[in-house]
Formats: structure tokens, C-alpha cells, sequence
């Protein structure tokens, strides 16, 4: 058994009862309809999620077009770089600086999450940029 294929199971053993608790809280709100007391709380709380559905649509193509738009200035940085470093010494090759955080190994999953965040008012991300990452994704 080699070390991924461990490592795949290790995250299947716990990403499956984090879902089975996350769906039993569900169950448990769901069932606190039930009660007087809480049926109202719930079926408002059901009522706004259903309401916000089309907004979150909106909200969700409009981050996804502000994500496009960072990916393409993404790779064409990263294209810049590669040609400004392509007769250069492998001691004299510049630094290359990502408009994007690496966290998550892709692109467009970086990007989309930072313009999340960007959404919500998390301006530091701007400040960030400046730090010189390494250029593996």
C-alpha cells in the first residue's frame, strides 16, 4: 500500500462523518418544526435561504467574472515572467511575483476565494500582493 493511497482513505475516514454531522444538525433543525416554540424560527430561516437563492446566483457570476478577469492577468504575468527569464543565468533569474495567493494550488480556485473575500470587505489581501511567493503551483 503506498503512502497515497493512505493518505486518499485517511481523508475519506474523516470527510464522511463530517458530513454525517453536518446532515444530522440538519435533520435536528429540520425536526425542531416539531415544536412550537421553534417551527416558527425554522420555517423563517427555511423561507430566507429560499429567498436568497437567486441573489447568491447573482453574487456567484458576478465574483466568477472578477475571478476571469484575475486568472488572465494571472497567466499573463506568469507568461511575462517566463520570457523575461528565458536568457537569464539561473542565478540571475528574477523573482516572480503571484497577483493571487497559492493556497490552494489552482488558479481559478485562489482567485475565485480571494474575490470572496474581497466581497466581504477583506482588504489586506491588497497589501499582500507584494510578497514574492515561489513560482511552483
Amino acid at each position: 500500500m503506498s503512502h497515497e493511497t493512505v493518505m486518499d482513505s485517511t481523508n475519506t475516514s474523516i470527510i464522511m462523518p463530517s458530513i454525517a454531522g453536518f446532515l444530522t444538525v440538519i435533520q435536528l433543525v429540520y425536526w425542531m418544526t416539531l415544536f412550537e416554540i421553534t417551527s416558527f424560527y425554522v420555517t423563517l430561516i427555511i423561507q430566507a435561504f429560499s429567498d436568497i437563492y437567486a441573489f447568491m446566483i447573482i453574487l456567484m457570476i458576478i465574483l466568477g467574472a472578477f475571478t476571469v478577469a484575475v486568472v488572465i492577468l494571472e497567466n499573463n504575468n506568469l507568461i511575462e515572467f517566463e520570457y523575461k527569464n528565458e536568457g537569464l543565468d539561473a542565478d540571475e533569474t528574477l523573482e516572480h511575483k503571484y497577483i493571487t495567493s497559492t493556497r490552494y494550488g489552482s488558479i481559478v480556485v485562489d482567485a475565485f476565494y480571494e474575490q470572496w473575500l474581497l466581497g466581504l470587505g477583506e482588504f489586506e489581501l491588497l497589501t499582500k500582493t507584494d510578497k514574492t511567493q515561489d513560482v511552483g503551483h
